[in-house]
Formats: C-alpha cells, sequence, structure tokens
C-alpha cells in the first residue's frame, strides 16, 4: 500500500479567460493499492475518451476523489483520475481509474 494524496485543479480567472494554475492539495489522503489497468479495461476507458493505465484501489471509501483530480504518491508518481466506482456496490471500498501523468499536469 502506498499513501496517496488528493489534489484539485487550481483555476484562476484573468480577464475572462479561465487559466490553470496546476493542482493545490485538498487535504485528503487515503492508503491504496496500484496495479496496472487489464487490457480490457483500458480499451473500455479509451473508448469512451477517458483514457487509463493503471487502477488504484482503496478500502477507505470515505475519501472518494473524482474524475478531474490528480492522486499524488508518496513517492511522487502522479495519476489523473478518468473516473471511479465502487467495485462491490456496499460502500467499503473504492477504485480509481487512472492515467499515470509525466508531464507536470
Amino acid at each position: 500500500f502506498i499513501r496517496m494524496e488528493i489534489h484539485e485543479e487550481d483555476n484562476q480567472n484573468v480577464g475572462g479567460k479561465v487559466t490553470s494554475k496546476g493542482t493545490k492539495p485538498t487535504g485528503e489522503a487515503f492508503w491504496g493499492m496500484v496495479t496496472s489497468a487489464p487490457q480490457k479495461e483500458i480499451e473500455e476507458w479509451r473508448q469512451l475518451g477517458h483514457p487509463i493505465d493503471h487502477i488504484i484501489v482503496s478500502s477507505d471509501a470515505m475519501i472518494r476523489g473524482k474524475a478531474t483530480n490528480t492522486l499524488i504518491s508518496a513517492d511522487v508518481r502522479k495519476f489523473y483520475v478518468q473516473g471511479t466506482k465502487d467495485p462491490a456496490g456496499l460502500g467499503i471500498s473504492i477504485a480509481y481509474y487512472v492515467q499515470e501523468r509525466m508531464d507536470g499536469r
């Protein structure tokens, strides 16, 4: 397991134009397990226009990131959240479908 910190877009409005200043921490974090996404999941998400390459699973469903958040791990890997799902439908765990980012986004 690795500690993941949730960040959100930090946008500013300059003269009517919204620009991104990067991300800022939300103050929430969780322990999760990072795994490579199966090829079937990669294809399904790609067809929806939301490319993924990893799935992060957490048993702490009380802390919920959302699509467009960025998860930053303790070893400073960045993952852009494309979507989330409650795998069991019981509210005890959450799966984040993410794309690892190496471009500073």
